[in-house]
C-alpha cells in the first residue's frame, strides 16, 4: 500500500463560506493529485469524501471531476455510491454515521480497503482509493495496492 500522490490548498476567508463551494480550490487540488498519481477519477475503486456537510459530498464530487459540475445529485441518482456503485463512498460511514474525526478514520478506512481488511464493508478489487476534503483546507490523496 502506498500513497500515490497528495495535494492541497487553502482558501481560506474569515468565513467558514466560499462562493463557489471550494469549486477552484477543488479543481486546482484535482488536477495536481491526479497528476501526480498517474490516476483520474474514473480510476478510483472507492472514495472517502470528508463530509463535515452532506452537501459537501456533492461539491466534492463536482470539484474532483467524478460529476459534471451542477450534476452530481444525478450522477449519484446513476451511478450510484453504495457498494454496488461505480465508486463506492464512505464505506465505514463517514462522519455521517461513524464519527467526526477530522477524517483519519477515512484514512484508515481507505487503507483496510487497499489491505483488502474491511470485512463485509470490503470493495470488490479495490486497488485505488481516493480521499477528498472540500473545505477551507481543500486536499485528496490517492491510495494505491503497489
Amino acid at each position: 500500500m502506498r500513497v500515490a500522490a497528495t495535494a492541497g490548498a487553502a482558501e481560506l476567508t474569515n468565513f467558514y463560506t466560499s462562493t463557489d463551494f471550494f469549486h477552484g480550490a477543488c479543481a486546482d487540488v484535482a488536477a495536481r493529485v491526479y497528476r501526480d498519481s498517474g490516476y483520474g477519477p474514473e480510476d478510483m475503486d472507492a472514495l472517502q469524501i470528508y463530509d463535515n456537510f452532506l452537501p459537501t459530498i456533492l461539491f466534492s464530487l463536482e470539484g474532483f471531476g467524478h460529476a459534471p459540475r451542477g450534476e452530481a445529485w444525478q450522477w449519484v441518482r446513476d451511478h450510484g455510491i453504495g457498494f454496488d456503485g461505480d465508486r463506492p463512498m464512505n464505506t465505514s460511514g463517514s462522519h455521517t454515521a461513524e464519527s467526526y474525526m477530522q477524517g483519519w478514520a477515512m484514512h484508515v478506512e481507505a487503507v483496510r480497503q487497499i489491505r483488502r481488511e474491511a470485512g463485509e464493508r470490503q470493495v470488490a478489487d479495490c486497488d485505488v482509493v481516493q480521499y477528498i476534503c472540500a473545505a477551507p483546507i481543500t486536499t485528496s490523496h490517492v491510495f494505491t495496492a503497489g
